[in-house]
């Protein structure tokens, strides 16, 4: 799931979730795995091992923008194909739109009533090759490889630009971005921690 504390339904008076980003590997179903929540970094980390290959993925939302990431490394066996689907807070297929290399889902708190809080998720993967079906990324990994997961989520109280303000921060990062954002997250998380 995902969420922000100001995705209000003017309906019933209360925070509802903004969107969900299903991740599945097929060809890695009934896999062992290993998850482990990193709270110093406020990262999770997964591994997922089948006959000899390995997904392991490193998950977090950045402590200072509205970013979410996910790093895939593939290791052993064949090319994978990985699934990444974005749906509105019921689970359900939101209104898809592309802009560039971005696959963007436009949500709506609640009815859709003018006091309700609407939002953008805007997604694409940095490394292997992608391609758009629905409201789905098609990720396709080869073995030795790293792609990453960005998805940058804005909503109308944060700007009246939410859905363009959404485009502009993933659109062209870079996996040089992405790790200057890391360091900036994890920094923020190591001065909250030291405080406490």
């Amino acid at each position: 799931y995902l969420g922000k504390n100001d995705f209000w339904s003017g309906t019933s008076h209360a925070i509802k979730p903004l969107g969900r980003i299903v991740i599945a590997a097929g060809g890695l179903s009934g896999s062992s795995y290993h998850v482990v929540q990193d709270i110093a970094h406020a990262e999770v980390d997964g591994t997922y091992t089948l006959n000899g290959q390995t997904l392991s993925t490193v998950s977090w939302v950045d402590a200072n923008w509205g970013l979410f990431v996910t790093q895939f490394t593939l290791t052993g066996g064949g090319a994978q194909n990985i699934g990444i689907t974005l749906q509105n807070g019921s689970g359900g297929t939101p209104t898809i739109s592309t802009t560039g290399n971005d696959l963007d889902a436009d949500v709506v708190a609640d009815t859709g009533a003018n006091t309700d809080t609407r939002a953008r998720i805007a997604a694409r993967t940095i490394g292997d090759s992608q391609s758009f079906s629905g409201n789905t990324i098609n990720l396709s990994m080869q073995p030795n490889t790293t792609s990453t997961l960005v998805a940058g989520i804005y909503s109308s109280a944060d700007t009246s630009s939410y859905q363009s303000s959404a485009d502009s921060l993933v659109g062209n990062m870079a996996q040089t971005d992405v790790s200057n954002h890391n360091a900036s997250h994890r920094s923020w998380w190591q001065s909250y921690w030291s405080q406490s």
